[in-house]
C-alpha cells in the first residue's frame, strides 16, 4: 500500500513539474525551483514516513519547530497559555487529542502529558479561533 501512495506521488509530481499546456497557468519558475529542491528530494525517501518526515523538516517555516530550536518550548507555551486564556485548556480535551505518531521526531515533545509539536498547537489554535467567532457570531481575541 505504501509503496502504490510513493508511485503516484511520484507519478503526480512528474506530470506538474512538465505541466505545460496553457502559458497562462503554467508554473513560474519559483514554484518550479521549490519542486525540484523540496519535493524531489521528497519523492527519493524511501517510505511514506520518510516522505512525512521530510516535508514537515523542510517546510520553510520560520519559528521554532524544532525540538532542538530555543523557541520551541516558548512556543508550545505561548499555544498553550493562548488556549487557556480563550477557554480552551487542551488538559480538558481527551488524551486522543495529541499529535499524529507520523510526524517527525526531530518536531515533538511530550507536554503535559501528551505528544505535541508546534503545529499541532498553531493548528489546535485556529480552529478555537474559528470554532469561537462562529459561536459568538463575531470576532474577539487576539490570535498569537
Amino acid at each position: 500500500m505504501n509503496q502504490e501512495i510513493l508511485e503516484k506521488a511520484r507519478k503526480y509530481h512528474e506530470i506538474v513539474i512538465n505541466y505545460d499546456i496553457m502559458e497562462d497557468i503554467r508554473p513560474s519558475r519559483l514554484w518550479i525551483d521549490h519542486t525540484n529542491i523540496v519535493l524531489r528530494k521528497a519523492m527519493e525517501q524511501q517510505n511514506i514516513v520518510n516522505i512525512i518526515h521530510y516535508f514537515q523538516e523542510n517546510n520553510g517555516s520560520t519559528y521554532g519547530r524544532f525540538n532542538t530550536d530555543v523557541n520551541f518550548y516558548t512556543t508550545i507555551n505561548k499555544y498553550s497559555n493562548w488556549l487557556k486564556k480563550n477557554g480552551l485548556p487542551v488538559e480538558s480535551l481527551n488524551m486522543l487529542v495529541q499529535e499524529s505518531h507520523l510526524t517527525s521526531p526531530k518536531m515533538i515533545f511530550n507536554f503535559e502529558g501528551r505528544t505535541v509539536s508546534t503545529m499541532f498547537y498553531w493548528h489546535l489554535c485556529a480552529y478555537w479561533q474559528v470554532f469561537s467567532f462562529l459561536n459568538a457570531g463575531g470576532g474577539g481575541g487576539e490570535f498569537i
